[in-house]
């Protein structure tokens, strides 16, 4: 899941998103190293050496530079082999097991990254959620606002309609009742 977030991220770039996306927790980065070291360790020229234990310094933290040897070890499987060496250290593995050790808790470790990436996700979703029934409930208000209002409109043209209707039938009656007067007043 962490590699399709950092693919083809630029050095600095990948660090800081690493360390984001990890909630800057140096177990969860030196897990995510150790899997890494496992994928390079399968690729010819890969060094033997053991990994770097890193330390908090001025320059850096702990965490800034394991992301850092996950960068170079991403870049080395992706077939940038140029920086590789800064990852290792110079002297042999004392041991094949020692040489390919990973850290017993990393199962509890991805589990916990997983979890807390999944929150974050979850957290999201529901900020969308609660945007979304605003603006539903904005627009169930205003449905029925214009449904009253266009119900006041039919009344109030009906009410014209019958109206109208009502006048134009009075003045056909006024006119039947002239022409029958004048038809009687000619005839009489």
């Amino acid at each position: 899941m962490l590699d399709l977030e950092l693919i083809n991220l630029p050095r600095d770039s990948y660090i800081v998103k690493l360390i984001k996306l990890t909630n800057d927790s140096g177990d969860t980065i030196t897990w995510y190293r150790s899997m890494l070291t496992s994928r390079a360790k399968s690729i010819q020229g890969c060094p033997l050496g053991k990994l770097i234990t890193r330390k908090s310094t001025n320059r850096g933290s702990s965490s800034q530079k394991y992301a850092k040897d996950c960068y170079l070890l991403q870049q080395f499987i992706s077939g940038d082999p140029s920086s590789i060496d800064e990852v290792f250290r110079k002297d042999e593995p004392k041991s094949v097991s020692e040489h390919n050790a990973v850290p017993l808790n990393c199962h509890l470790i991805e589990l916990k990254t997983t979890l807390h990436m999944t929150i974050d996700r979850l957290n999201e979703v529901e900020k969308l959620g609660k945007a979304n029934r605003t603006v539903i409930e904005k627009l169930q208000t205003e449905n029925e606002k214009l449904r009253r209002e266009l119900v006041d409109s039919n009344e109030r043209l009906s009410k014209h309609i019958v109206f109208s209707v009502t006048e134009c039938e009075f003045r056909l009656f006024v006119a039947d009742v002239d022409v029958c007067m004048d038809k009687g007043v000619v005839s009489g």
